[in-house]
């Protein structure tokens, strides 16, 4: 069993940052995607081992499992992405950060992209070739190690080159809600998908901040030079969320209220 804690692992996710840090710069992107909430970990261990990656556009996707209408959601959130950032005429150039485990969510994003990015031209009567979108999969090896492969729809999209992979014993934040700063609201009447995609809180847990000092010291940098992400930048992002879903209330109102 792969210890999260153990020096290797970690020095193997660093390793594994360090490749997507590269990735980044090489690939040099309009806009970073950072899937809320499994990327946002991601996001500041990539901002230890490279200084440069807040100072590039990013948002903050919508794209948890937990929230409820998440397809739905993504999608309006998309629309509205589109519509205020897009400049005909001009290259889109888009990357997104995403866990990888059987592939599944990393396709789920990549379908509602895909039909955002086809209405958005269409309704603007505009050449989809403006628009690229591409993913970088952080590969959790112990899937491989399991016996298990990912879906094939993954797989196709590695194929078409729209999936970048790399690969790391084990993607330590993963499944770990201590080690995601932020939460998101709550709704009281639901219990499966249960999330509205706007934060309810910002906090960095005393384990959280533990494996950032680790990262620090496995990188060779000071823990109190690095700058992390900001919950501006967060709220920044929710913007661009459907109007249903940007509070409690508007959630809970009746339809015709």
């Amino acid at each position: 069993m792969t210890d999260p804690r153990a020096a290797q692992t970690l020095e193997g996710f660093v390793k594994g940052m360090i490749k997507i840090a590269d990735i980044v710069q090489r690939e040099d992107p309009s806009t970073l995607f950072i899937p809320i909430r499994g990327a946002v970990p991601l996001l500041d261990a990539l901002s230890i081992v490279d200084p440069t990656i807040l100072s590039k556009e990013h948002e903050y996707l919508p794209a948890s499992s937990s929230i409820t209408d998440m397809k739905q959601v993504l999608y309006g959130w998309l629309r509205n992405y589109f519509n205020e950032t897009h400049v005909a005429g001009e290259r889109q150039e888009i990357l997104s950060i995403d866990e990888v485990v059987s592939g599944n969510s990393a396709v789920r994003v990549w379908k509602q992209v895909k039909r955002a990015l086809a209405d958005h031209a269409r309704d603007r009567n505009l050449d989809p070739e403006e628009f690229s979108y591409k993913t970088v999969g952080l590969e959790d090896q112990r899937y491989a190690r399991a016996g298990k492969v990912h879906g094939s729809q993954y797989q196709q999209m590695k194929e078409e080159g729209r999936v970048i992979p790399v690969s790391v014993p084990m993607i330590v934040t993963m499944d770990r809600p201590e080690l995601c700063p932020v939460k998101l609201v709550t709704i009281p009447t639901e219990h499966v998908a249960n999330r509205l995609p706007v934060m309810a809180e910002f906090a960095m847990s005393p384990q959280y901040l533990e494996l950032l000092e680790n990262l620090c010291s496995i990188v060779g940098r000071n823990f109190a030079d690095v700058e992390f992400q900001r919950v501006g930048m967060i709220r920044a992002s929710e913007r661009f969320v459907p109007k249903r879903y940007f509070s409690l209330e508007n959630y809970l109102a009746k339809p015709n209220a």
